[in-house]
């Protein structure tokens, strides 16, 4: 991705928890129907 000019924002652990935590009342509410695969994804990040 940097290779094609993009900036990459890399987050420490703390940060990555404090956005994954403000994110997910989103997840819920517009997606309520996936949650199962975004449960995985988040999990799988872990």
């Amino acid at each position: 991705m940097r290779e094609a000019g993009c900036i990459v924002t890399e987050l420490s652990a703390q940060e990555k928890a404090r956005f994954q935590a403000a994110v997910m009342p989103l997840y819920e509410e517009y997606c309520a129907d996936y949650m199962d695969i975004i449960d995985a994804i988040v999990a799988a990040g872990r």
